[in-house]
């Protein structure tokens, strides 16, 4: 609690005159210790002595704290503006709604209102798999704190990426006219509504950069298919006019061959890194969780497997991208190897860090 009530401190201090600030605690109660505020230099004052007074409030009220954050927001005139909730918690929800599907879906709530929701993971006896759900659904980021030392510079680097966005609320959209089906497009938000199919794709700061990887299935008996590029819009930062197109592609086009030569020269390597990448993601995300189930052999075999595809490509292609993963692999499965049984607080800290290493796979 105290390097939390420092890096808060930083945190208060690192807004700008004109920014706004609310702050709600959600420990057995939820608590708005401070209403969204106008920052100047007396309210700065004021929300630094809240920040300091900060205590260990018991129980963890996730959903409460959601519910409190949906309200200040949802009530406050936020044209103009970057709107985000930073969710940090140490503990698993003990009171309000604890189920998933609610607590995420508040995430969702807010980013239909176009504010993003990052979560941030302090410790060994949270939910990761429920923080990083939250962030996803909330088009927001997931950090893991190893150290509460880090928590400052996570905080640092969520103010200074909120206040460097220019492209708000950016979706890729897909046609679904039945040529094609959209079946996932990891670390994003899926939505299906009427002939399209929308992708989340978040909030993008100046320089910033994102690969979305989208899975496609051809419908059967197609051996060639046309079919329009997905679109790509935004909306200016702190506006609220309508959404802007941002690009229009020519139509794709997919048909089948057996000429193995054109087919290896349609082949983009490029292309199959970000796809290992998200592979290597998922695969890690699957044996943390067999891990934490006490089922080391599984995980083991599936580190292993997707090990030797990493190296492989890596040897091939000089990849150095792939080649830290393969190598992450090799390190983790020694892990696992070496203490099958993950009732340490060593094993317990790579589950984590693991899946918080996949959650930015995926991005």
């Amino acid at each position: 609690i105290d390097g939390a009530r420092m890096a808060a401190e930083r945190f208060v201090n690192g807004l700008r005159e004109g920014d706004a600030l609310g702050v709600i605690t959600f420990g057995t109660d939820v608590t708005t210790e401070l209403p969204l505020t106008v920052i100047d230099t007396a309210s700065r004052a004021r929300a630094l002595r809240v920040v300091r007074n900060i205590e260990e409030g018991g129980g963890t009220n996730i959903d409460g704290g959601m519910m409190a954050a949906r309200r200040m927001l949802e009530r406050a005139e936020l044209t103009g503006r970057i709107g985000r909730v930073v969710l940090l918690s140490d503990g698993r929800p003990t009171e309000g709604d604890r189920r998933e599907s609610t607590l995420a879906g508040h995430a969702a709530t807010l980013r239909e209102h176009g504010i993003t929701t990052s979560t941030l993971g302090l410790g060994l006896d949270y939910n990761e798999d429920l923080m990083e759900r939250m962030a996803v659904d909330g088009g927001g980021r997931y950090h893991y704190l190893r150290q509460v030392n880090q928590l400052a510079q996570i905080l640092d680097d969520e103010l200074q990426q909120g206040a460097a966005v220019i492209a708000s609320g950016t979706k890729l959209f897909f046609r679904a006219d039945g040529t094609l089906e959209v079946t996932d497009a990891p670390g994003t938000r899926l939505s299906r509504g009427g002939s399209q199919i929308s992708v989340d794709v978040g909030d993008l700061a100046s320089g910033e950069e994102r690969h979305v990887l989208v899975k496609l299935r051809p419908a059967a008996g197609n051996d060639q298919l046309d079919f329009p590029a997905p679109e790509v819009t935004y909306q200016k930062a702190g506006q609220s006019s309508p959404a802007l197109l941002a690009h229009r592609a020519d139509p794709f086009r997919v048909f089948t061959t057996a000429d193995l030569a054109m087919l290896d020269g349609s082949r983009r390597d490029d292309v199959r890194v970000r796809v290992l990448q998200v592979e290597a993601s998922l695969a890690l995300t699957e044996s943390m969780q067999d891990y934490a189930k006490g089922d080391a052999t599984n995980a083991r075999r599936k580190l292993a497997e997707k090990k030797a595809e990493l190296g492989a490509f890596a040897a091939r292609t000089k990849s150095r991208a792939i080649a830290a993963e393969a190598e992450n692999f090799d390190n983790v499965m020694q892990a696992v190897s070496s203490a099958p049984a993950p009732a340490s607080a060593a094993a317990q800290d790579m589950i984590k860090e693991q899946k918080a290493r996949a959650f930015t796979l995926r991005r």
